[in-house]
């Protein structure tokens, strides 16, 4: 069995791996769901916290806090980015919208 340290970050290489590749708001959060929800890969770990000793816990919680916190980040980082592609791609297609149009006739 892989030590509780190497099994963190793996799960957070792959999130951050994850995070990179979605393509689409709908992927993100699939991704975020996978890794950071309830039943999350990352919340999967928090139980063997509970065997290990009093110093393996200084040295693991800090870690699997960091993971956590870091695949938060990425999570935002990415889903602000998606949203600015979605928001200029809409712009693109509205481009030929004239505002002073009337709408009644």
């Amino acid at each position: 069995m892989k030590s509780l340290e190497l099994l963190i970050k793996e799960v957070s290489a792959d999130c951050k791996k994850a995070l990179e590749q979605a393509q689409s708001l709908d992927e993100l959060e699939h991704v975020r769901i996978a890794y950071l929800g309830r039943n999350g890969k990352i919340a999967e770990l928090m139980p063997q916290l509970k065997e290990l000793d009093a110093e393996g816990k200084k040295f693991i919680g800090p870690l699997m806090n960091q993971c956590k916190n870091d695949a938060q980040m990425l999570f935002e980082r990415a889903y602000k980015g998606l949203e600015n592609q979605a928001l200029h791609a809409r712009l693109a297609t509205d481009a030929d919208f004239d505002v002073t149009l009337s709408l009644t006739h």
